[in-house]
């Protein structure tokens, strides 16, 4: 159990970590985009196999920790959230489901692509209102604070 959660963590920080490199995030701030990642893919694996939530809630959560962790990095190396946010995200977007629906359109099983397709964009758009979700409340904990 514990090995599939520490594969996930490792495994999310190196895709990230790939990312923030391609995407020419500074030398500093690295490790953080790394990190951020790492806390999505384990929150991510720790919903789908330990408590059994099945995929939208489970990325879902992974959201959330990341956009949190996105948020709280932003905030201690003074720079935008996307910094840390849009590699962050890489390791959850539902890559292989965009494909296998091509691959289905391909061989002309529509029924499947479509299947698919919508699966496709309804984890996008749990990914979206997950980090919309802590976006918007470290927003109004700001203006409160001020």
């Amino acid at each position: 159990m514990i090995q599939i959660i520490m594969k996930a963590g490792i495994s999310s920080f190196i895709a990230t970590l790939s990312f923030a490199i391609l995407f020419n995030v500074k030398k500093d701030k690295l490790i953080y985009a790394g990190i951020a990642g790492a806390v999505g893919g384990i929150l991510y694996k720790l919903g789908v196999v330990y408590f059994g939530w099945g995929e939208y809630i489970s990325n879902f959560v992974g959201a959330i920790g990341l956009a949190f962790v996105s948020e709280v990095f932003a905030r201690y190396k003074r720079t935008p959230i996307s910094t840390f946010l849009v590699c962050a995200l890489i390791p959850l977007v539902p890559g292989g489901n965009l494909f296998r629906m091509i691959v289905m359109i391909m061989d002309n099983k529509l029924t499947l692509a479509i299947s698919y397709g919508v699966m496709t964009v309804a984890i996008a758009l749990v990914l979206a209102i997950g980090i919309l979700l802590v976006s918007t409340c470290f927003q109004l904990y700001s203006k409160a604070k001020k």
